[in-house]
C-alpha cells in the first residue's frame, strides 16, 4: 500500500485538491446522518440550557436521572447497558453543567442483550433503575435483559432483580398487555399498547413505576411496590393507580415518560403512549399528581419542534412553596439537550 504522496502522484492530483475532496466527502456523509441527535430538546424561550460534559455528551438515548441529597446523581440510557454517575455544577450561572463521570454497566438479572433502562430514582441511600419490561420497539422481540430492576449503591455496586416480572403479569390492567417469555411468540407490541415502563420514582421504601403503555384514552397506570419486594426480599404489597393524562395537541393518547418525587406529591412527564415514529415530532406535558388522585393537574406544555425528539427525563432540581425547578432531557438529542424550567405550583 503506497503513501498518501504516492497515491497523489499516481492520480495526478495535488495534495491541496485531495484535502478538499476529503473535506467535501466528510460533509456529504455527515449530511446523511439523521440530524435529530443535534436537535434541541425544547424550543421554549424561558428554558435555561445546560451543557453535558463527559462520556454521555454524545448519547442521544438518555432516559432517566435521579439525584441524592449529597449531590451525587445517576443517569441512565435506554440503549445497551449504559449508566453514569454525574454532578450538577452551577458555579458559573450563565453556563450550568451536568458533569458525567465514569460509565457503569447495568448487567441484567437474565438475558444477554440491552438493559433498556427507562427510569432512575433515589431513596434510602440507594439509586434505582428499571428496564422497560416490554418487547423491542422495532421487531417486537421478547428479550429477557429488558426485564430487570436495579439497585445501585453510591460506590457503583449494581444488583439486578427479575422479581418484578411475575408480579406485573398478575396485575389487572397490566397483565393482559404484559409479555412474558412463555408468550414470546405472540407478544403485544408497544405500537398496539403492549406494556412498557418508562417512569420511575421512589419514596418511603416504595418504588412508583410509571407505564407509558397501556394508556387507553390517556388513562395511564402507576404501580406502587415496596423496594424490597422488587428484589424478592418481602411479600409484595401492590397498589395500582390510574392517572388521566388525556391527549396531546395532536390527539395522541398520553402515557408516562418519567416521574419525579416532590415534597407535595409527584411530577409526571407525559408524552405519546404509542410510538410516534422517528420522523415525527414528539410532545411533552408536565403534571402534578398526588397519590390516589385520578386527575393530575397540568402545570405546563413543552414546545417540541424537532423531529425525532421526545422529552423523556424530568429531574427535580429544587422547589419552594410556590414553584418547582426542574430539568427536562430528551431522547433523540445529543446529551439529552438539558433544559431547565421554573414552574409555578399554582
Amino acid at each position: 500500500m503506497g503513501s498518501k504522496l504516492q497515491i497523489t502522484k499516481r492520480c495526478g492530483l495535488k495534495p491541496a485538491i485531495i484535502k478538499l475532496v476529503v473535506v467535501l466527502t466528510a460533509l456529504m456523509l455527515d449530511s446523511a446522518i439523521p440530524q435529530a441527535q443535534g436537535a434541541s430538546c425544547t424550543a421554549d424561550a424561558d428554558a435555561r440550557p445546560w451543557t453535558v460534559i463527559g462520556d454521555a455528551a454524545t448519547d442521544a438515548d438518555l432516559s432517566g436521572a435521579a439525584c441524592a441529597s449529597d449531590g451525587q446523581c445517576l443517569l441512565v440510557s435506554d440503549e445497551k447497558r449504559r449508566a453514569w454517575f454525574f454532578r450538577l455544577t452551577e458555579t458559573t450561572p450563565a453556563t450550568p453543567k451536568l458533569t458525567v463521570g465514569d460509565r457503569l454497566e447495568l448487567k441484567p438479572a437474565s438475558g444477554d442483550k440491552e438493559a433498556d433502562a427507562e427510569g432512575a430514582a433515589f431513596d434510602g441511600g440507594d439509586f434505582y433503575a428499571i428496564g422497560s419490561h416490554g418487547t423491542s420497539r422495532h421487531k417486537n422481540e421478547f428479550q429477557a435483559s429488558r426485564y430487570s430492576v436495579y439497585r445501585i449503591k453510591p460506590d457503583g455496586a449494581v444488583q439486578a432483580s427479575g422479581a418484578l416480572v411475575p408480579l406485573l403479569a398478575g396485575i389487572p390492567g397490566i397483565g393482559e398487555h404484559f409479555c412474558s417469555e412463555a408468550q414470546a411468540s405472540s407478544c403485544q407490541s408497544l405500537q398496539d399498547g403492549g406494556a412498557n415502563i418508562e417512569g420511575l420514582a421512589a419514596r418511603g421504601g416504595n418504588l412508583y413505576v410509571g407505564f407509558r403503555a397501556p394508556s387507553p384514552g390517556g388513562k395511564a397506570l402507576i404501580l406502587r411496590v415496596a423496594e424490597k419486594a422488587a428484589f424478592g426480599q418481602s411479600t409484595p404489597d401492590l397498589q395500582t393507580f390510574q392517572v388521566d393524562l388525556g391527549q396531546d395537541g395532536l390527539g395522541r393518547d398520553l402515557g408516562i415518560r418519567d416521574i419525579a418525587s416532590a415534597a407535595d406529591g409527584f411530577l409526571i412527564l407525559a408524552g405519546p403512549a404509542l410510538p410516534e415514529g422517528d420522523d415525527a415530532v414528539g410532545s411533552g406535558r408536565i403534571f402534578h399528581w398526588r397519590e390516589g388522585n385520578t386527575s393530575p393537574r397540568l402545570l405546563r406544555d413543552l414546545t417540541v419542534k424537532d423531529k425525532g425528539v421526545k422529552p423523556e427525563v424530568i429531574l427535580l432540581l429544587g422547589e419552594t412553596p410556590t414553584s418547582y425547578r426542574v430539568l427536562v432531557m430528551c431522547d433523540g438529542a445529543m446529551g439529552g439537550s438539558p433544559a431547565e424550567y421554573q414552574i409555578r405550583k399554582e
